[in-house]
């Protein structure tokens, strides 16, 4: 029987979309088109001899449906183990042990590791004390690179990525780190010059940082708080929930629902995204336009985190 061999390579951290260069994300593509096709059966994974899959361990700080059941489907059907929590007062935390230490910990029994926390500065304490690959589920409002990486592939799927000159982003902006990663991908990976507009109240809108980062990189940047000034205009939707459970005891103006009257002045070729879960910003009878891609975007996540373990863990 094979020897097991513990993964120590930091450089597959993907803790950013940043983290991918763009042939790597090409190929994240291109095997999540070839297991939405053809299934899972070619997995790399499946030639491991039996004792030896590796195990993959998702360490849930903050709630999730989607992106931990997917992360999970996704390890079992290429192959791999799962082990993890999705309830940190059931695990030391509860007791005051430090980050660090739970990771180190986590990273004796397994292959790679799945993260979801609130904190900020979990990506440093990763980079500085983990050594097998870990992947960003959304860590505090910075990122949720697979959620951009899936969000990409489904207008993808779509058009074609030099055809997209002008994506919105509509709700609560500075809190939603699906956001970030979406838009950091899209500016490198769609036509030059492409036009973000962020549309959102004042205590919601994106930090004069961001901007001009996006700006520096060749990208026109609008800001504004009607949809209206754009919304004949663009080629992507992104719709964005309050993100309540970051607000830390602030009020926050909530903003207008899209519903089929804002649809009826979009392009015809427009997308509309929206990460879910939805809490009232998005009319559920939007489901049914032909424009609407969130259900594509939930069957998505399966196929894209898929193909990223099958990456980290080879």
């Amino acid at each position: 029987m094979e020897a097991m061999t513990k993964k120590s390579d930091p450089s597959k951290h993907v803790l950013s979309v940043d983290d991918l260069s763009d042939s790597v994300v090409s190929d994240i593509f291109a095997r999540a088109a070839e297991f939405k096709e053809k299934g899972f059966s070619s997995s790399s994974i499946y030639s491991r001899s039996p004792g030896n899959e590796p195990v993959v361990a998702l360490a849930f700080f903050e709630p999730s449906t989607r992106t931990k059941l997917s992360f999970d489907t996704a390890a079992q059907r290429i192959g791999a183990k799962t082990i993890g929590f999705d309830n940190p007062e059931s695990t030391s935390s509860a007791k005051g042990e430090q980050l660090s230490d739970t990771l180190r910990v986590i990273e004796k029994y397994a292959d790679a590791i799945v993260v979801r926390r609130k904190a900020h500065d979990t990506v440093d304490i990763i980079r500085e004390h983990v050594t097998v690959p870990v992947i960003s589920a959304g860590v505090g409002s910075q990122e949720h690179p697979t959620q951009g990486l899936l969000d990409v592939f489904t207008i993808q799927e779509r058009r074609s990525l030099d055809s997209i000159s002008h994506v919105c982003s509509y709700g609560d902006l500075i809190n939603s780190r699906t956001m970030f990663s979406q838009v950091r991908l899209m500016l490198r990976m769609a036509k030059p010059g492409i036009t973000f507009s962020f549309v959102a109240d004042k205590t919601m809108q994106i930090s004069q940082d961001f901007k001009d980062e996006l700006e520096a990189k060749g990208a026109t940047v609008v800001t504004t708080n009607k949809l209206g000034d754009v919304i004949s205009d663009l080629d992507i939707l992104h719709v964005i929930r309050p993100q309540k459970e970051r607000w830390e005891g602030l009020e926050l103006d909530v903003y207008s629902p899209v519903g089929d009257r804002e649809l009826s002045k979009m392009k015809s070729d427009a997308i509309l995204l929206h990460a879910l879960p939805r809490t009232g910003e998005l009319d559920p009878a939007t489901d049914a336009d032909p424009r609407s891609a969130i259900w594509d975007q939930v069957e998505n996540g399966l196929y894209i985190r898929a193909a990223l373990l099958e990456r980290v863990l080879s």
